[in-house]
C-alpha cells in the first residue's frame, strides 16, 4: 500500500531551494518512503513511465492538451500524489523531468511555480504523462 502523506512529506523534506538536477531521485526517494520500492532503481525521470504503471499508478495522460478520458486538460486539478513525467525537450537536459504534488505545490529536487518545473518545459509545452495512485498492482 502506497503512503501519499509520507511520500509527500518526504519529498518536502528533501527539497532545495533551487534545481540540482536530481528529480528522479528524490522523486524515487519519496515513493521509497511513502512504500513503493522501485527496483532496479532509475535515473531518468522520463523512463517512470512504465516503472509507475507497474507499481499501481494509472495513467491518465496529457496529450496535445487533452487527457486520456477526453477532459480539457485546463480543468485539470492535481491531487495529493500525482506525478507529472516530462521528456527531454531540444536544448533541454536529456533526462526529462518528474515531479510530485503536495496538495499546494509541485516539488521535484526543489519546490516549483508549476507543474513544468522550469522555463523551457514551460516554453515547449510538450506531452506529459500524469500518474495518480491506482491501488497495489495486481
Amino acid at each position: 500500500m502506497f503512503n501519499i502523506e509520507k511520500a509527500v512529506s518526504t519529498l518536502i523534506s528533501l527539497a532545495s531551494a533551487t534545481p540540482q538536477s536530481k528529480c528522479a531521485l528524490h522523486i524515487r526517494l519519496a515513493l521509497d518512503a511513502g512504500g513503493v520500492m522501485i527496483r532496479p532503481t532509475i535515473g531518468q525521470a522520463k523512463l517512470f513511465n512504465p516503472i509507475l504503471e507497474r507499481y499501481g499508478f494509472k495513467n491518465i495522460r496529457l496529450t496535445k492538451g487533452v487527457l486520456i478520458d477526453n477532459q480539457d486538460c485546463r480543468r485539470y486539478k492535481p491531487e495529493l500524489g500525482d506525478i507529472a513525467v516530462i521528456p527531454n525537450v531540444p536544448g533541454g537536459r536529456s533526462e526529462g523531468h518528474i515531479a510530485m504534488f503536495t496538495g499546494e505545490f509541485w516539488y521535484s529536487d526543489f519546490k516549483q511555480i508549476d507543474m513544468w518545473g522550469g522555463a523551457l518545459y514551460r516554453q515547449v509545452s510538450p506531452d506529459v504523462a500524469i500518474f495518480k495512485y491506482a491501488g497495489d498492482p495486481s
